[in-house]
């Protein structure tokens, strides 16, 4: 026990170095860009830090921030939930998933600019819109993670475990959803990335407020350093799930993988 807390914390550290590595790496370049090219084109990192702490103060940035973790984190709930469910279905129903397969791959070719659109047409400029461009762009790569996740489980050791008298609820909850698994939180893990920027990009077009309504405001005014405030503070919400949800949920579902019991 002691010994997995010690690698357990160890691993944390390392993560976290890592991370301050990569900001610390990233901050350099934006700097660079910025020495480079002039303030139009990249502001200075200190002038978009100001410009985020003081929207932070002012308490402006607040509604929008919330508007858009509604639109980006609801419509990949949405999104992900939809797709594993008819994953798991065309999984393991062959007919079902040559008829859903092909029907997927229409909606994941479809450009996240054409559902932008689309939105606008169906739902006008309210919030819903937002929510459910993202649920289209990310509900395509959990299906077929999910998919990929059940088709791979290898027939051989299902007929084992069936052999030591393995049930339907052992199979499902010991074999096939730990499999499944290590194929889905990669799905999630793009899908999540993927849900922020739809979000925002919905909103830039006029779907529902939030922070692409301040970023578009900021494009009018050439104001570069809230531009990149705003697109930082986007990067920092999208961390702080993955970091405090996502990373957390996938460690307890595949504790088998290091505490095996």
């Amino acid at each position: 026990m002691e010994t997995g807390t010690v690698s357990g914390r160890r691993e944390t550290l390392w993560r976290l170095a890592g991370g301050l590595a990569a900001v610390l790496l990233l901050l350099a370049m934006w700097q660079a860009v910025h020495l480079r090219w002039g303030p139009f084109i990249m502001p200075d990192p200190r002038n978009a830090l100001a410009a985020l702490f003081r929207m932070i103060g002012d308490g402006s940035i607040a509604p929008a921030a919330a508007r858009t973790a509604l639109n980006a984190l609801g419509g990949f709930a949405a999104g992900s939930l939809f797709g594993a469910l008819l994953g798991l279905a065309a999984g393991l129903s062959r007919p079902l998933g040559r008829v859903l397969g092909p029907a997927v791959t229409i909606i994941l070719g479809v450009p996240p600019i054409a559902w932008v659109v689309m939105a606008l047409l169906w739902f006008g400029s309210d919030g819903a819109g937002a929510t459910a461009v993202v649920l289209a762009t990310t509900f395509p790569l959990v299906f077929a993670g999910t998919v990929q996740g059940v088709r791979t489980l290898d027939p051989a050791f299902v007929d084992l475990a069936r052999s030591f008298g393995a049930g339907p609820r052992t199979m499902v909850v010991s074999i096939l959803l730990p499999h499944v698994f290590s194929y889905l939180f990669p799905a999630l893990a793009s899908a999540h990335g993927i849900a922020w920027k739809a979000a925002v990009t919905a909103e830039v077009m006029g779907t529902g407020g939030g922070i692409g309504e301040r970023l578009a405001t900021a494009r009018a005014n050439l104001d570069t350093a809230e531009a990149m405030a705003l697109v930082v503070l986007v990067v920092a919400l999208l961390l702080l799930v993955d970091g405090l949800v996502l990373n957390p949920f996938r460690r307890r579902v595949e504790r088998w993988r290091t505490h095996p019991e």
